[in-house]
Order: structure tokens, then sequence, then C-alpha cells
């Protein structure tokens, strides 16, 4: 039995490598040295040694989410710690803690995560506004190789494999000139060349002929390329001064890089660094993005200027991203094993109250003076999520059974509340009558019609969900088979969206039901058909998901209770699509041992959602009391201390409420 030898100089190689992207990236303000050459190599070197490394595999769904747990979990974990250090860097060097501030700061950062780009911002009339940085390279590396391992498996022609990987070369180059897609697709297909020049190298064995006189060679080819400017390949714009010509500058530098790696005997700190590579990366991206006004204070506390100071800067940036990245992977591997399990089709998706505790959250979020962009995004998704699950868990039952189900689990908790905040509101006993009917009337918000009668605030959405409910229900009866009932759905569907784009807001806001049918039905053909399990299972459809969700946001969003829904196709779909990323980083987190607290804590919360609908709607000015008066109303600290609270008065009085029924139970018992 053969035993698999690990080649060491690629973890030499890779170790060099990165070094040079660092100091490419970091240089700059170096001027006796220009390293600008460094751009015709680094990434060159790391596409091919993918390509090297490349064996052929059937491209499966589980190669696909292998790939994408290698590559696109640390691109998400870097993001969320730009995203942190972020937020960190406006209160400590701008003295910024307001919210609305702060949460800009996640807006911008949620749509560069999302777009990718290292350098381009512009997506036809789009422009996103700021750049992604290095980690462009870890989408762009996930595209590459599984694009290329479709090709490995269409043709074993080594020939004509290059020819069609050079053809997408070119289209990517191309194509970059005009319009610039997500997830730096376009890098992608200018990378796959050098993956297949990587292949074949491995596949022919050409390393084992190559001697001193090829390195001297590829030695005056670099600096010819340097000499006469082709000493560059612009991954990350898929760009260069000559396709053929810098790639052969870029491939001669890499040679050399090869000659010095097998020329290392014993080295086992660069071998770590190798191997941890892609750790380093994202500790340099992270340092890139956010540790720029940190490092220039510390040097001018030193008094360091000029050339001195460039030099010095360098090198802090080398040795900190190889430390961390070093301790990335200490940490990890002193994590529990990230194990997927599957769940029984018996057995209840904990996921999906994690998506509910998600939810909840972000309409507390939501409800305070945030940004406006991060608002829309919010927006987008958690009110219809909670229709979706809700329509997710339906059950085929008569209309009587359905009402009775109905006015125990939502009419019987509105009819309580409303009594609470009528006691609450109403400050003489001739306010009562009024009030009753202003909780009786459930209006959202009024437009044009039934002026008279106020919001009722959040909970809204209760009778509106049970209109939504019964509607469905009877429609479910008197149908004969799935195609009428869609049929029926989407007519009355759009009945509602005519309602509300008319201005005919109605009591109960009928008209958002009658809109919201299309979310509930999507709910129950998901369940029939399985979906959210084909969307937990597929991990690559995230690409396809967020550009939908994205382009939804970017056409105006969604806001059921004011009725904006600019488009209905485009904003269902921008909608589901939202809630299944949301579902998607749901099950990662429930199935990831080392992230166990924080999804239990997410599924509690999301299994009370309705109390804290509740306790939000009627305590704002109690809690609000209970903060003190030195915090900013539109501060941080103040809003996360308004959400806390809430939460907390809505589990205590749910473990108060849990507690007198099991007293009552008991006693009935005995």
């Amino acid at each position: 039995m053969s035993t698999f030898r690990r080649e060491v100089w690629i973890d030499y190689a890779k170790a060099i490598g990165i070094i040079l992207v660092i100091i490419s990236h970091t240089s700059g303000q170096i001027k006796s040295i220009d390293f600008g050459f460094l751009h015709a190599i680094h990434l060159v070197l790391f596409f091919l040694i993918s390509g090297y490394t490349t064996k052929k595999k059937e491209l499966t769904t589980s190669l696909i989410n292998q790939r994408f747990r290698r590559l696109m979990i640390p691109y998400f974990v870097t993001c969320f710690a730009v995203t942190v250090t972020d937020i960190i860097n406006r209160i400590v060097f701008a003295h910024d803690f307001s919210l609305s501030g702060m949460t800009d700061v996640i807006y911008t950062d949620i749509l560069r995560s999302f777009f990718a780009s290292g350098t381009n911002t512009s997506f036809s009339n789009i422009e996103v506004g700021s750049k992604i940085g290095a980690i462009w390279f870890l989408p762009a590396l996930f595209f590459a190789s599984i694009l290329f391992q479709f090709l490995l498996n269409k043709t074993d022609d080594d020939k004509k494999l290059g020819v069609v990987t050079f053809c997408l070369m070119v289209v990517g180059h191309i194509s970059g000139r005009f319009i610039w897609l997500p997830f730096s697709i376009q890098s992608a297909l200018y990378a796959i060349f050098f993956l297949w020049i990587g292949y074949f190298i491995k596949k022919n064995g050409i390393l084992n002929h190559v001697h001193w006189i090829h390195c001297a060679f590829a030695g005056l080819i670099l600096i010819l390329g340097i000499v006469f400017n082709y000493d560059y390949n612009y991954f990350v714009t898929a760009n260069s001064k000559d396709l053929v010509l810098s790639a052969i500058v870029g491939l001669s530098g890499c040679l050399l890089i090869y000659f010095l790696s097998k020329s290392i005997k014993n080295a086992p700190l660069l071998q770590k660094i190798g191997i941890n590579s892609l750790y380093v990366l994202c500790v340099h991206l992270w340092m890139l993005e956010t540790c720029g006004t940190f490092l220039n204070k510390l040097l001018n506390h030193f008094n360091l200027a000029g050339e001195i100071r460039a030099w010095i800067l360098m090198l802090l940036h080398i040795i900190i991203a190889l430390v961390l990245g070093l301790l990335v992977n200490l940490l990890l591997k002193h994590m529990p094993d990230n194990k997927e399990s599957a769940t029984p089709e018996t057995t209840r998706d904990g996921a999906v109250d994690i998506v509910k505790g998600i939810c909840i959250l972000l309409m507390l979020l939501g409800h305070l003076p945030i940004s406006k962009g991060l608002r829309q995004i919010i927006f987008s998704v958690h009110m219809p999520a909670f229709i979706f699950l809700s329509g997710y868990f339906y059950k085929k039952r008569s209309i009587v059974q359905e009402l009775k189900v109905l006015f125990k689990t939502l009419i019987i908790p509105y009819l309580l509340f409303s009594i609470a905040a009528v006691l609450i509101h109403a400050e003489s006993l001739t306010d009562i009558p009024a009030e009753l009917i202003r909780y009786l009337a459930g209006m959202s918000f009024s437009k044009d019609i039934f002026v008279s009668y106020p919001s009722v605030g959040q909970v809204w959405f209760i009778l509106m969900l049970v209109l939504t409910r019964i509607i469905f229900t009877v429609s479910d009866r008197i149908t004969k088979s799935n195609e009428q009932t869609a049929w029926v759905v989407l007519g009355l569907s759009l009945l509602g969206f005519y309602l509300g784009r008319k201005g005919w807001w109605l009591p109960w806001s009928a008209d958002v039901a009658l809109y919201s049918l299309s979310f509930y039905f999507l709910g129950v053909l998901f369940k029939k058909h399985r979906i959210l399990s084909l969307v937990k299972n597929n991990a690559a459809l995230y690409f396809i998901l967020s550009i939908i969700w994205a382009y939804m946001i970017y056409s105006g969003g969604l806001e059921l209770a004011i009725r904006s829904y600019p488009s209905y196709t485009i904003t269902i779909l921008g909608s589901i699509s939202g809630i299944m990323i949301i579902y998607q980083f749901s099950s990662f987190l429930k199935n990831c041992s080392g992230l166990k607290a924080p999804a239990a804590v997410l599924s509690y919360i999301g299994s009370k959602t309705m109390i804290i609908l509740f306790v939000h709607t009627l305590s704002g000015k109690l809690v609000n009391s209970m903060i003190p008066e030195q915090l900013s109303r539109n501060g941080a600290v103040y809003s996360v201390l308004f959400i806390l609270a809430q939460v907390a008065i809505a589990l205590l009085i749910d473990l108060i409420i849990g507690s007198i029924r099991k007293l009552y139970v008991t006693k009935k018992v005995d």
C-alpha cells in the first residue's frame, strides 16, 4: 500500500510566495527599491501550485462543499473580523459612538464582502464604493478550481485543455474591461490557465528535467521583463501588459522560486508558514484593511520617518501576519472538529429556530436609528422569514380546525396583549373605547383610507399572519391540486400588491396578508419538496442567492409595513434568497462544534419570538427609563442595552408563565 509523500518544496514555495504578497502590498512607500515586479510572480505562483496539486476527481456536491468550506469560510470569517475591527477603529480613532455611524460601517462592509472585488467597485450602473482587498483571492480560487475540475472531467486531452483554459483567460481579460462581475469571477477565468500549466507540469513530470541552465535563462527573462515593463500580472483586475509575454515573465520568476525552494534542506518554521499560508493571507488582509492607523501611530511614537519608517512598516506587516497566522492555526487545532450531521426528516430542523432568533434580533435592531442601507437589508428579509417559516410548518386541516389553532396560538395572545396595551396607554376611562377599537382594527399604518385608526405598532404582524393563514387554508381546501392553489395564491397576492401600491391599506393589514400569501405558499412548497435540505447541502448556492438578494435590495428593497415593494417578482425572489442565506448560516452555526453556545442562545430566542414581539411593542418607554440617562439614545451602547433588556424581560415573562402553567397542571393532576 503506497503512502502519500508530501513535496516539502511546495510548502517552502508557498511560504516565500505569501511573504512576497505582503511585501508587494506594503512596500509602496519604499523608494530605494521598486518591488512592483512582484506582481508578475506571487499570485502566478499560488495558482500554479493549486494546479500542480490538483487531482482529477468526480465533480460532486461533496467536493464542491468541501472546497467551499476550505476557501469561503475563511473568507467570511476574515470579513467578519474586518467589520468588528472597523467598528472598534471608529470608536477609538473617530470617537464616534453613534449607532447610525457603526451600522453604516456594517452596511459598507457587508456590501463589499458580497461583491468580493479587490479593486473594481462598479457593476453595471451600481457603484459599490468600497473594495474588499486582497481576500478577493479566495472566491476567485474557489471558482477557478471548480471550473478547472469541471474541465478535467470533460477531456483527457492536455492540449485541448490548455487551449480552452487560455480562451477562458482571454474572456476574463476582455470582459473585465467592460463590466466587473461579483466574486472576482473574471479573476478566476484569468487564473485558470495557470492552473492548467501547474497541472500539466505535474502530470508530465517536467520539474524532473529542469536544471541550473533553465534557472539562468529564467532569470534573464525576468530581468528583461522588468526592463520592458512586462513585469505584472494583475489577477485582481484580470489584466496584464501582454497576456503571453507577461505570463512568461511570471512563470520565469516562479521557476526561480522553485529552485530556491528545492535548495532549502531543512526549515521547519518556513514549512509551517507555507502550510498555513491561507491563514497568513487572511491575517494580512485584516491588517491591510484595519490596522493602518494603529501602526502609523505606533511609528509616530518612535519618531520614525522617511525610508527607515517605510522599511519598518513593511517588516511589521510581515512579522505580525506570520505570527498571527500561525496562532490562528494553533487555535483551530484546539477547537472541536466541525462534523456535519444530517437532520432526520422526522425531527424538527434546529436551524429554523436559529433563523427565527436571528430575525427577531434583526427586527429589534431595525427599529433603532440605524443607517438606511442596513435598514434596507434587515427589512428585506426579517418579516418575510416569519411568514415563510409559518408556511413551512403548514399542516393541512379543515377550516374549523385551523381557526381553533389560530385562536389558541395567535388570537388569544393578541387579545391579552391588547388588554394590557389598553390599560397601559389609556390615560382615563374615556380613552378605553378608542384604544380597544384601535387594537381591534389592527392597522400597521394607514394611507388613503382608514386614516382615523392609529397604528398598533409592531404587533400588526400577528393579525396579518392570522389572515394569511386563514386565506391560504380556505384556498387550499377549495382547490383540487397544487397547480390550482398556486394560481389562486398568485391572483390574491397580486391583488394585495395592487392594493398596497394604490394606497388602500386595510384593517388587519389585509392587503399585506394577501400579498404575503406568496411567501407563505413558498414555505409550503419548500417543505414539500425538501428544498431547505437542498440549500443546506449545496453551499455554493450562496453565490446565486446572494446576487438575487443584493439586486433586490438595490432595486428598492422591501418593507411590508409601509407596502414598499417596488417590484413584485424580484422582491419576492430576493427576500426568499435572503432567507435561504440566513438559513445556510444558521445550519453552519448549528453544526459547528465550536459555536454551540451562540447557536443554543439564538435557538432559544427564536422559540420565544412572539413574546419578544409583544414586549418590544409595549415596553419601549419602560426599558428606556431603566437605562442611565448619561447614555446617548443614538449611541451603540444604549442600543445594545435596549435590545438585551427587551429580550431579558421577554424571557423572564416566559419563565413566569411557564412556572404558572406548570403549577396549574400539577394542581389539576392532584
